[in-house]
């Protein structure tokens, strides 16, 4: 392994891999209780982003281009067993864009796609840029999203270590203007929340052009967080997509 990903549970030899890109501010332990939820043979590894956990010391990174230059090196070794991407949020336009840069650079594809809790490209708001806000404001803005335990959220020494990860993730998205390219040639799924203020549900269809392969949208109870508070039926959708291949 190396410090790019993380695996609460490897697997001897897997059939299939479950590449899980972490929300805005979060670790790859988010996705640490999935391993023994999923079946056997499938072998959940997270990305595990500088500026968090094992990493917090190293700087975050806040462009796609130098954060993928650094991964495809880490990644090329996995690819000899079939795998799936799976993202939420900032998670998903990762797990997106990191699957069309692949195709670009001529390695292998994932077998599917799962994206979950994001705006389809190109993306448009209205709304100020969280990562602008204070400290106070943006601890208060981390709140209101859920995700968060509020025992972290109430650790001020461990969240002025935690902000500027947060903010590097912010100021990525932010600066998400994806290129224009064909749409992909392999199934994508897609997840959402009804009550979701951030990405409301209405928006999602606007995925279904960027595929020719299959294509799913499903909503979830609760808001923007649901991969959380939903946990269960998430897992339970993910494992069929991983079971079937489609």
């Amino acid at each position: 392994m190396t410090s790019w990903f993380w695996a609460a549970h490897p697997r001897v030899a897997p059939r299939i891999r479950l590449f899980c890109f972490p929300y805005a501010g979060a670790g790859a332990n988010v996705y640490r209780g999935w391993a023994s939820r999923v079946p056997p043979d499938v072998e959940v590894v997270a990305l595990q982003l500088p500026g968090r956990g094992p990493r917090l010391r190293e700087p975050a990174v806040d462009r796609l281009e130098p954060l993928f230059q650094a991964l495809r090196g880490a990644f090329l070794p996995y690819q000899g067993v079939p795998f799936v991407f799976f993202g939420h949020s900032m998670g998903a336009v990762l797990a997106f864009e990191f699957c069309r840069w692949l195709r670009r650079h001529g390695d292998a594809a994932p077998m599917h796609l799962i994206l979950s809790g994001c705006e389809p490209p190109p993306p448009e708001s209205d709304s100020p840029p969280p990562r602008r806000l204070s400290d106070t404001d943006l601890i208060a803005w981390m709140r209101s999203m859920g995700g968060t335990p509020e025992g972290v959220l109430d650790n001020a020494e461990y969240m002025q270590l935690a902000l500027p990860a947060l903010r590097a993730d912010l100021a990525l998205v932010d600066a998400w203007r994806p290129m224009p390219e064909a749409p992909l040639d392999i199934p994508v799924t897609i997840m959402g929340a009804r009550d979701d203020t951030l990405v409301p549900a209405s928006v999602l269809e606007g995925w279904r052009d960027h595929t020719r392969s299959a294509y799913a949208c499903h909503l979830f109870s609760g808001g923007h967080m649901f991969i959380r508070t939903e946990e269960a039926s998430v897992l339970e959708l993910i494992c069929s997509v991983l079971v079937s291949g489609r």
